[in-house]
């Protein structure tokens, strides 16, 4: 909304540029807590090093400040490719080509796999290294992935890779993609199934009649009016394929 009533951006060009600041902010806030995750879970570090406070204080006292910064600008790298795709692709999918809420979402979660599948993988790595080393930016780790799947020695620091090695890299670094797509289809499919009975049973309940005539949804303010119409424009927009029950409201 934010980007539609700044830019001239409309319909899935401003949810995919929106999307992009909103998931970059979205990850590397969270980028510390997924980093505590990962060190506890694949046991880098004790659980007594583990506090936020002493993570920050090991990357600050290693002098590896910067590296702590790389990883959560790669968290907020990877949810802005991720978010920006599905956004966009789902608005995509259910305004222009008539998907339905669950098959617009199954296919977006897909394509979100797709776009942030080599982040994913290079963040990952960021986050298992302890706070007091170094790590690489997140293109670099992206580039050391390819590098690490063409199954390349790489001896020079400017040495390039061949264009079949480059495609290998590639292909190496999306192993497991069809395994993961699937996974997040199946589930965000199954969120908008839920949606959509959700939405169903919302606007399908009966009218409500005073003096003959039907209620009508009073704003008082600007904002409430449009924030009324916008709940309502949704609703409709996520029930579109599956209910048959028309929703009409009038505002005052």
């Amino acid at each position: 909304q934010l980007v539609e009533g700044c830019t001239p951006l409309r319909g899935a060009s401003s949810r995919f540029v929106g999307s992009l600041g909103s998931g970059y902010a979205t990850g590397f806030v969270a980028g510390l807590a997924e980093y505590r995750k990962k060190l506890l879970s694949q046991g880098v570090v004790q659980a007594s090093q583990a506090s936020y406070s002493s993570l920050l204080r090991s990357a600050f006292s290693a002098g590896q400040g910067c590296s702590l910064w790389r990883r959560l600008h790669g968290a907020g790298c990877r949810s802005a490719v991720n978010d920006s795709c599905f956004f966009s692709i789902q608005y995509y999918l259910v305004n222009d080509k008539g998907w339905s809420a669950p098959q617009s979402y199954a296919g977006a979660a897909a394509f979100g796999v797709v776009g942030a599948f080599l982040f994913d993988t290079a963040v990952a790595r960021m986050m298992l290294v302890p706070p007091w080393e170094a790590v690489p930016g997140t293109m670099r780790s992206v580039g050391a992935v390819i590098w690490e799947r063409a199954g390349v020695a790489r001896q020079d620091p400017r040495q390039g890779l061949s264009l079949r090695d480059m495609f290998r890299g590639v292909r190496g670094g999306y192993r497991g993609l069809c395994a993961r797509a699937g996974e997040f289809a199946i589930s965000y499919g199954c969120t908008g199934v839920v949606g959509v009975w959700i939405a169903s049973a919302t606007f399908s309940l009966p009218a409500i009649h005073l003096a003959g005539a039907t209620t009508t949804i009073s704003a008082s303010w600007q904002n409430t009016r449009h924030a009324a119409e916008r709940l309502c424009e949704d609703g409709v927009m996520i029930v579109k394929g599956l209910a048959t029950t028309s929703v009409e409201v009038e505002f005052t």
